[in-house]
């Protein structure tokens, strides 16, 4: 026996032990080294004239035998010689391995360690002693190699008629927390091959025990010995006896001994099945595909029990070629939301599966994305388990990043109903990247954003949300209909004239003029248009909400946002296209054009008046506010609670349900509408000096705030004894 070099056999005993994760791994190793092996069958056949390749006569056959515990992996490739066999198998790496390892020993040495193809030696992970039985095309006389993975190995003459390798190993025995013997059973053995090895390109076989039902021969009815006339007659007698003996009941008996010769019977039988499915849709051109052959794939893949919403086939050649076919899932992943999901793409390369979930080919973003990508170009490590490259990895994700993009901006054009339904499950995950990218991703995420919004709502159930896309584009091209209601509001004739340096002009003329004015005032304000949005816990609270009436009335589209990451993102991208986003609960919300001069003017009128009435309230709320003000949003309503500051009442619920965050607080800022005949009551209270009414007041006033803005009350027993005592007077 050959020993191993001292290097080698530490080299062998770290691949055994550290480098694969995973025991079974090792018939994926077995199979993509037989594959190889038929490859450079194929290499030769291009050189040599007499050789002819037939792909499906180039087979790996799986042999499982439990009784001698042994599973034999036989391939009819280019076969080995003895010196193939003693620098292949028998010297792991070349000298100067382990000064590598130690000069590398701080560091994961399943990522350090070069590709020197030891692919093979994953085999002892499961075997105590393997044998490889070897013969190289053109060669004579056939070779074999046995060890231990321990000791050593020898190579002897060996007999073998056709051209191939057999690779048999030797499975351990079973001990208390492994199984080995798994490795010999017919459905382990199938399902290994469909994970790791589905998609090698030659036909992957096994017998298999297949059952059929056997074909039973009719029963013969005449006794041995009669025939003819007197054979006929002796039956009817005999049946007529029976008859008359046990009348119907012997009836019965006959029948059922009949249904009884009717049971089926089967045997069992061997059959040579092809394990693998070969052909990976993804090389074959999109034009020979069809929806079902997509819908196969991901189920296969086990992506999901439900169809795909949608996917993108992707082909891209250049430096680094790759294939991907990435799907949208229908629904939300049952784990998704929490740390046990596992995000990332299946990866191929040869036709072998390397990772299962390859997490950087996708950002945090796209991580709900389900797919399969496949490369020939990447450089694998020692274990074909992950990347040696990290750069080659890093071009393929930027690439496929892009590709998602696309595909979900076409899809939010072409199929909005299908979109909403894809945002309503994973449009949260698109909006934290925002935030947690700084705005960073703003642009590239926020032309995938989409909202139910006021107009929306006001179009009926069937309507769809609205993109950013296209509240944009309504700012920036407002419709006829509201140019034209403009210009009719313009004093015409002499009222024109007076506000205009130069002459008078007729009716219609100034109608014209004022609508051109209009036109080149909207045109001045257009990139300063903001973006209106307001938060709630429902699309539909929040259409009911006081400060839309106002808005409403104007015909102002307003974004709601119902999702509680919805305002940290809008935040965090501060402005879309130029166009600032505000919200219409924040204290310095005015609206776009003329009337925020109009309403500013008005509020600052009124609060000179008011002064006296909103310190007193301070006064009886307190740290409760910030400050009490006069309204300029408010029609209908006595009351609001808006913010002051970047931390929103919306922003204060959203901390408040995190570990440790209920002491974050928005500065809040009561308002007060002085039309209501509320605000009346508290002036006669104020200026009858009765202080503790007035405070009553007050007090309910902001609890009915809080309620309106989905806060929850401070005390609600003195609050309902509060209006039980108001009620009264």
């Amino acid at each position: 026996m050959k020993p191993f070099e001292t290097e080698s056999q530490r080299l062998l005993d770290l691949m055994i032990h550290s480098i694969y994760t995973n025991r079974e791994i090792f018939l994926r190793e077995l199979i993509s080294n037989a594959s190889d092996a038929i490859d450079k069958m194929y290499v030769k056949s291009l050189e040599d004239e007499d050789l002819t390749f037939d792909p499906s006569q180039f087979t790996i056959r799986l042999t499982p035998n439990k009784e001698q515990r042994t599973l034999q992996i036989t391939d009819a490739g280019i076969g080995m010689d003895e010196a193939d066999l003693e620098r292949n198998l028998g010297t792991i790496a070349h000298s100067g391995t382990l000064d590598f390892k130690k000069a590398n020993s701080t560091h994961d040495v399943s990522s350090i360690i070069g590709q020197f193809g030891v692919g093979f030696y994953s085999a002892f992970m499961v075997a105590d002693r393997v044998e490889v039985i070897s013969r190289k095309y053109g060669a004579e006389k056939a070779y074999r190699w046995t060890s231990d993975g321990v000791t050593g190995y020898d190579i002897e003459e060996w007999g073998r008629d056709a051209v191939g390798t057999d690779v048999i190993l030797h499975l351990r025995e079973d001990a208390e927390d492994e199984n080995y013997s798994q490795f010999l059973e017919e459905f382990t053995l199938k399902q290994l091959v469909r994970t790791y090895s589905n998609y090698i390109r030659y036909p992957i076989q096994m017998e298999v025990t297949k059952t059929r039902r056997v074909e039973q021969p009719k029963t013969e009815t005449v006794a041995e010995g009669q025939n003819g006339a007197d054979a006929a007659n002796a039956a009817d007698a005999a049946v007529g006896d029976a008859m008359t003996a046990t009348d119907q009941a012997d009836t019965t008996s006959a029948s059922d001994a009949e249904a009884a010769d009717e049971v089926p019977q089967y045997e069992s039988y061997q059959e040579l099945e092809t394990l693998n499915s070969m052909t990976p849709i993804w090389n074959k051109p999109k034009s020979e595909l069809t929806d079902e052959d997509y819908k196969s794939l991901y189920h296969q893949e086990r992506f999901g029990y439900e169809d795909p919403l949608a996917w993108t086939h992707i082909v891209a050649d250049g430096t680094l070629s790759y294939r991907a076919i990435l799907y949208l899932p229908a629904s939300v992943p049952y784990d998704y939301y929490t740390k046990d999901y596992k995000k990332g793409l299946t990866l191929y390369s040869s036709g072998v599966k390397i990772m299962e979930h390859a997490e950087t080919l996708l950002p945090d973003y796209y991580g709900f994305v389900q797919g399969v990508v496949s490369s020939e170009d990447l450089s694998l490590n020692i274990s074909r388990e992950t990347l040696q490259q990290d750069r080659q990895l890093a071009v393929i994700a930027r690439g496929i990043e892009k590709k998602i993009t696309d595909a979900l901006l076409r899809l939010r054009k072409e199929d909005p109903e299908r979109y909403q339904k894809f945002f309503e499950n994973f449009g949260s995950t698109l909006k934290v990247g925002i935030y947690q990218s700084f705005g960073a991703k703003a642009d590239q995420l926020g032309k995938l954003l989409v909202f139910p919004t006021s107009r929306s709502m006001q179009d009926g159930e069937d309507a769809h949300w609205r993109a950013l896309d296209d509240v944009v584009a309504d700012l920036e091209a407002p419709d006829t209909a509201n140019r034209e209601a403009a210009a009719a509001s313009v004093p015409d004739g002499d009222a024109a004239a007076e506000n205009k340096a130069e002459a008078p002009q007729s009716g219609d003329a100034a109608a014209a003029s004022a609508t051109d004015d209009i036109a080149a005032d909207e045109e001045e304000e257009r990139p300063k248009s903001k973006i209106y949005y307001a938060t709630g816990e429902s699309a539909e609270r929040i259409d009911t909400s006081p400060a839309m009436v106002g808005l409403h009335d104007r015909g102002i589209e307003v974004l709601y946002l119902t999702d509680r990451v919805d305002e940290f993102a809008l935040k965090t991208m501060r402005e879309y296209k130029g166009h600032a986003f505000q919200s219409i609960f924040d204290e310095d919300f005015s609206l776009n054009g003329a009337d925020a001069a109009t309403e500013a003017n008005a509020a600052e009128a009124d609060t000179a008046d008011q002064t006296a009435v909103f310190e007193e309230m301070k006064k009886a709320l307190g740290d409760d506010v910030v400050a009490v003000k006069a309204s300029k949003r408010l029609v209908d309503d006595a009351v609001i609670l808006v913010a002051q500051g970047e931390i929103s009442i919306e922003m204060e619920k959203a901390f408040a349900e995190q570990p440790n965050g209920g002491y974050i607080k928005a500065q809040k800022v009561l308002e007060v509408n002085p039309a209501h005949p509320v605000y009346a009551k508290l002036q006669q209270l104020k200026e009858a000096g009765d202080n503790e009414t007035f405070e009553a007041y007050a007090k309910m006033l902001y609890d009915q705030a809080r309620l309106i803005a989905g806060l929850p009350l401070e005390d609600p027993v003195a609050y309902a004894k509060a209006v039980q005592k108001l009620m009264e007077k």
